[in-house]
């Protein structure tokens, strides 16, 4: 009875150490996906201050024209956009911030 044991002990040993690197190999696929999360939210929340910077640009630029345009509606729809934009971004450029 004690050969029995003594030879079933390496085997769960060894299936310790698989069922160990796989844990460390799913912790480490964890970390990257989050990691790549983390910066596709962070390069997302650029691109939307940059669209914030030119749709700014587009309505000083579309105002100072002398096209017929309702100026009103103009200035508040830009507005909103650049406020939205904007403060989405930040938002995800401070949440995200790599390390």
């Amino acid at each position: 009875m004690t050969k029995r044991r003594e030879k079933a002990k390496p085997i769960r040993t060894e299936n310790n150490k698989q069922l160990a690197t796989e844990d460390t190999v799913r912790v480490s696929n964890l970390k990257e996906k989050n990691k790549r999360l983390r910066t596709f939210m962070y390069e997302t929340g650029k691109f939307l201050v940059d669209i914030a910077k030119l749709v700014f640009g587009g309505v000083i630029l579309a105002g100072i024209m002398n096209e017929e345009i309702n100026r009103t509606l103009l200035f508040s729809t830009g507005t909103i956009i650049v406020l939205v934009a904007s403060l989405t971004g930040l938002t995800l450029i401070s949440n995200n911030k790599e390390d």
